[in-house]
């Protein structure tokens, strides 16, 4: 927003929360440190007031905005960053045209160094930008020379977006990084995706301490300074087998076959290669970069004090704890490591967590020892395994986030302390304890984008379940329980978040518990309140999308109960409580008027299933509850609830779907209604056309549909005939029942035969239907002429000498299995017969003609026309 946060206390102040949160503006009064244990936004400015205030974002991330400006920064009063590769930085965002930002960084908080960098995008050829700084506290490590006679300090530079852009950079050193003669400095610009050094003479203001890149066409990069030789052509060394780091004999340069190094790597460009094992023996080994290949392997033992620079790949590294009960993960940027699918992290020995890193992709614990999580939460993008000993997290109770699987092959493996283990991402993941009876949990929390979490095993939450987002699949025996007997104990819950299965939770006497469970995608909470047990006791819950046994076997007043779920419920031997059941917009007994809901009833089945409750709170027909107002008694069996309906009216089309040909046929359609007479029933052709009956008794009733009626709706295709609403006696509306019935007018052929109704003996004459492609034809004629082709849609028929009426007669079928009849009835005479056309218009000129005969003459006269020849 446009306020501000303003810190005033002399203390150091602290901002935690979520990651990713926005401010508006940021205000330090005091002299003292804000610290910010999260990745963070500023939109608007960071005021340093005082002397020694400053922002201390550690390895945390500020993403600053297009608009956002730092004000009074300074020696001692600046953005402070652990000066590590590890590091978040600090990002600014760019417009598309550009701009200058000075970023107010520097390391070792009030009296540390201040080393800003300002860049100035001259051009950025129309696309916005941002641009992300780390300020790394030591000297490059990918260098041709000694270390010292180079800056102590370097800046990493990341940016995205830009297009060809034109950048000034500068950057301003201390001078107790100087550790040579700083005249014999050149700047230099080292590129990681290449392993290629720049490097310019002349460009360096000895006098400011500034590093000056001008009119350049490039950004990223790591920048610095030092003796000329420090920026010569950097060897990249390939893993040749198994060996050690430090002797040449492990490695080669350049490519897999290239020559052998003649000595260890000295921060070069490091390549384990699929296969291959390296290991240390030796503190202190550095490099610019490491790939570690999948199926490469990096064993660092107890080894300390390493460097490795930008670390990638879907190798695995190996550490094991030092003699103090640590394990030390070496200096670096891990994240492109940590972000591949397949690499690993593998802790051997006793010992804490390192801090330095919070994100896994797979981690797996080795050993017959224990393993402390440290005072950081974990991301872990990959499976989380515990192969042997334990893994503890109740030093600091802190949160582990998983999108792969639990693995526990140790009995007792996991100790969980009070914090909480978190389901997360859009994987299919399984949680799997095979080392003992189950898994325990203090915390569980499922917060997934897709996918489903499936117990193999026993799982107890001591604390609380918390469902979020995302589906757990549980059985009898693979059993989801929450042990801690407040009614908050188990939260959240939803259409897109439940226990497909049974869940288990330990309830107080005298309270109430949800069970958000659910099956096939269906949510169907159910809840017992009023409990009455001796003291808190285990129930069992557990949702079916399905019909229930028995489900015509009712106990009156219930008229029927829902057909497609049920609920079960177990308590202990002499427990009591009552039964909270819900109606969705997919339950199916739910009537639409809401004085009808008022009968929806609470159906136990004892046998057979009767009515317990009749508590309605009614929403709408597609929400709402019933409940029992007398505690239900338990057995220590799981009891089956349902809802049920108590004397409503009720119809439901019970007749199946039907198909017929234009021939005669009707469509009978079945419906039965049930409840005091007279009942009322209001049928739908396809959403409309209401066809009322009244004055019903209860019982079957049929209604016969005729061919020609339905098609004068819409012609041939499907009719789906549903119920609309049924009315008892009392006028008032009752439930509907099934989903309706479809008929199906089939296509059938309607042919017109064309041709002369009168003809000569001796003559032939051709007569003709209209043809459809994949119909069938049938001709035949009675005795006074013969057909050629008799299978054609247009046939010539041959007449004999004998006169008289002859009929044709035609069968065309379709692929519907319809077919038609039709007949022709034909003069055949001795006398002429005139063919020609006979609608004519004024003025026009036709020819008409009989057959002539031999022997006769022809005499034509026409009135109203002249004959021309």
């Amino acid at each position: 927003s446009s306020g501000f946060i303003q810190f005033e206390d002399v203390a150091n102040q602290y901002i935690y929360g979520t990651n990713n949160a926005e401010f508006g503006n940021i205000h330090i009064r005091s002299g003292k440190a804000v610290i910010a244990e999260i990745d963070f936004r500023l939109n608007g400015e960071l005021y340093l007031h005082a002397a020694s205030s400053y922002l201390n974002i550690g390895d945390s991330r500020l993403t600053i905005s297009e608009t956002g400006t730092v004000t009074n920064a300074a020696d001692g009063r600046f953005i402070v960053t652990n000066g590590a590769l590890s590091d978040g930085g600090v990002t600014k965002e760019f417009s598309s045209s550009g701009g200058s930002f000075t970023f107010p960084i520097g390391v070792g908080t009030s009296g540390g160094k201040y080393t800003p960098a300002t860049i100035n995008v001259t051009d950025a050829g129309g696309v916005v930008g941002t641009i992300n700084i780390k300020p790394y506290d030591g000297p490059h490590l990918v260098c041709t020379n000694e270390l010292v006679d180079e800056l102590q300090y370097y800046w990493s530079v990341n940016s995205t977006g830009f297009s060809n852009p034109t950048v000034n950079h500068i950057y301003q050193y201390v001078d107790v990084d100087i550790t040579a003669t700083e005249s014999y400095y050149v700047n230099a610009k080292y590129d990681n995706a290449s392993n290629v050094w720049t490097k310019q003479t002349e460009e360096i203001d000895y006098t400011n301490n500034e590093i000056l890149f001008t009119g350049v066409n490039y950004i990223d990069g790591d920048y610095t300074a030092g003796y000329v030789d420090n920026f010569g052509e950097v060897d990249v060394y390939y893993s040749s087998g198994n060996g050690n780091w430090g002797q040449a004999s492990s490695w080669v340069l350049n490519s897999s076959t290239g020559p052998a190094a003649s000595v260890g790597p000295r921060g070069n460009p490091v390549i384990i290669q699929n296969g291959h094992t390296i290991t240390t023996n030796q503190n202190g080994a550095y490099s610019g970069s490491v790939n570690i290949e999948a199926g490469g392997r990096l064993d660092l033992r107890s080894t300390v004090e390493h460097n490795l620079g930008l670390v990638s790949g879907g190798g695995t590294i190996n550490l094991t704890s030092t003699g103090a009960g640590s394990f030390v993960f070496p200096a670096g940027d891990f994240s492109a490591f940590m972000s591949t699918s397949g690499s690993t992290v593998e802790y051997t020995g006793n010992g804490t967590l390192p801090t330095s890193i919070k994100t896994y992709q797979n981690v797996i614990f080795l050993g017959n020892s224990t393993k402390s999580i440290p005072a950081i939460d974990i991301l872990v993008l990959g499976d989380l395994t515990i192969a042997d000993g334990e893994l503890d997290n109740s030093s600091f109770n802190r949160s582990i986030r998983l999108e792969g699987d639990w693995i526990n092959q140790s009995a007792g493996g996991f100790i969980p302390g009070t914090g909480t283990v978190l389901f997360e991402g859009g994987n299919e993941q399984f949680l799997t304890s095979s080392g003992g009876s189950g898994e325990n949990f203090y915390n569980f929390q499922i917060n997934k984008t897709a996918g489903t979490l499936t117990l193999n095993n026993a799982v107890d939450v001591n604390r609380v379940l918390t469902l979020a987002s995302g589906i757990v699949n549980t059985t009898a025996t693979e059993l989801l329980t929450v042990n801690y007997s407040q009614s908050t104990a188990v939260q959240g819950g939803s259409d897109t978040s439940f226990i497909n299965g049974p869940l288990r939770r330990n309830v107080n006497s005298s309270s109430s518990a949800i069970f958000p469970v659910g099956k096939d995608g269906r949510y169907g909470l159910v809840e017992i309140f009023g409990t009455n047990t001796s003291g808190t006791q285990y129930w069992v819950g557990e949702y079916f999308n399905a019909t229930p046994a028995d489900a015509t076997n009712l106990a009156s007043p219930l008229q029927l109960i829902s057909n497609n779920e049920y609920w079960s419920l177990q308590g202990v031997n002499g427990a009591e409580a009552n039964v909270r059941l819900r109606w969705d917009n997919q339950s199916a007994i739910i009537p639409a008027g809401a004085a009808e809901r008022q009968k929806l009833r609470v159906a136990q089945y004892l046998p057979p299933w009767t009515k317990v409750g009749e508590t309605v709170s009614d929403v709408s027909q597609i929400e709402g509850t019933v409940e029992t107002v007398t505690p239900i008694s338990f057995d220590g069996t799981g009891q089956d609830f349902t809802l049920g309906l108590e004397q409503t009216a009720s119809a439901e089309i019970t007749s199946g779907d039907l198909s017929a040909c234009d021939n005669g046929t009707t469509f009978p359609v079945t419906f039965n209604v049930t409840e005091d007479a007279p009942l009322k029933v209001v049928l739908q052709i396809n959403g409309a056309n209401n066809q009322v009956y009244d004055n019903l008794a209860e019982g079957e009733h049929i209604v016969e549909f005729t061919y020609a009626d339905l098609y004068a709706i819409a012609g041939n295709g499907e009719y789906l005939i549903t119920i609309l609403s049924v009315t008892d006696d009392n006028g008032l509306s009752g439930i509907i029942l099934g989903s309706g019935v479809t008929l199906t007018l089939l296509e059938t052929p309607a042919p017109v035969i064309n041709g002369p109704s009168s003809v000569l003996t001796g003559s032939t004459t051709t007569y003709s239907v209209s043809e459809t492609s994949g119909n069938t034809y049938a001709w035949s004629v009675s005795a006074l002429g013969s057909i050629d082709n008799p299978s054609s849609s247009s046939i010539n028929v041959t007449w004999g000498s004998i006169t008289g009426t002859a009929t044709l007669t035609l069968i065309e079928s379709n692929p519907n299995g319809c077919n038609t009849t039709v007949t022709y009835d034909v003069d055949v005479r001795d006398w002429p017969v005139i063919t020609g056309n006979f609608d004519v218009c004024a003025g026009s000129i036709e020819t008409y003609s009989t057959r002539q005969m031999s022997g006769h003459e022809y005499d034509w006269s026409v009135e109203g026309g002249n004959i021309t020849a």
